[in-house]
């Protein structure tokens, strides 16, 4: 039997609006991921120009002793192409394993995470160095300065972890699901990718943090391990304890 050309291209168009409508349904609810990533790129992209064109600035805006303003300026204030190429790939890496552990919740859960991630990397960068510029002041120190964004960007990593961490049962949960099912198809494989790959990065950075840390806060001469480690800190602990708010009110919600 034939099929006319135009019924073929009908055919495909529909398939391609069915995998749009799809792909809009598996990623709804990370909008305020997407601005907050898109904030964090332009920011530093924008800064990164101005810095290039006038190099000046760079010691002007970046953290030190004599310099607090440093706390709301020096996250988005990079030395080379180099160290702000390494921060857009670790944030990136972040966001998009965010995506991934959170997958298996709902769009308004997803939207929820999203919103405490966005209000949370920034937070959390002039919080890291807020606590640095005070403990500077506390052992009189004079001769150091700090900058780059890779404060968020740690921060961004402890987030990952603790949502990693209370999602969990979720990804098991589905997981499990698919293994049991009665009905196995290249579908339901391909469904295990995301729970089994969430699983692996919480591991992944579990181990990674706990059993290598010199090598996971990147602990080299020249290099702001506090700022790291204070932000990594900050993402993990404050992610945590609303995880334990959310779910001892989902389990309020369940109970009523």
């Amino acid at each position: 039997m034939r099929v006319s050309k135009k019924r073929a291209g009908s055919r495909r168009r529909t398939r391609k609006v069915f995998r749009k409508k799809a792909v809009k349904t598996n990623l709804a609810g990370f909008g305020p991921l997407v601005l907050a990533f898109a904030i964090f790129v332009l920011i530093n992209s924008l800064m990164f120009i101005v810095t290039s064109i006038y190099p000046s600035v760079v010691d002007s805006l970046s953290l030190a002793p004599d310099r607090p303003w440093g706390i709301f300026t020096s996250s988005f204030i990079h030395a080379s192409p180099e160290h702000i190429f390494n921060n857009m790939e670790g944030f990136t890496f972040a966001s998009v394993l965010f995506v991934l552990v959170n997958l298996k919740s709902s769009p308004e859960s997803r939207r929820r995470s999203s919103r405490f991630f966005f209000g949370l990397i920034f937070i959390a960068g002039f919080l890291a160095d807020s606590i640095e510029f005070s403990v500077w002041q506390l052992r009189g120190l004079q001769n150091v300065s700090s900058l780059g964004s890779s404060g968020m960007v740690y921060a961004a990593l402890g987030v990952v972890l603790a949502s990693a961490l209370y999602n969990i049962p979720k990804n098991l949960a589905g997981i499990r699901d698919i293994l049991t099912a009665r009905k196995k198809s290249d579908r339901n494989i391909r469904r295990l990718i995301a729970p089994s790959f969430a699983i692996v990065a919480f591991l992944i950075l579990l181990f990674e943090s706990v059993g290598d840390p010199e090598t996971f806060f990147s602990a080299a001469p020249g290099i702001d391990v506090f700022a790291h480690v204070l932000g990594f800190f900050i993402g993990y602990f404050f992610t945590a304890m609303i995880s334990v708010w959310w779910m001892l009110t989902e389990h309020k919600i369940r109970r009523s």
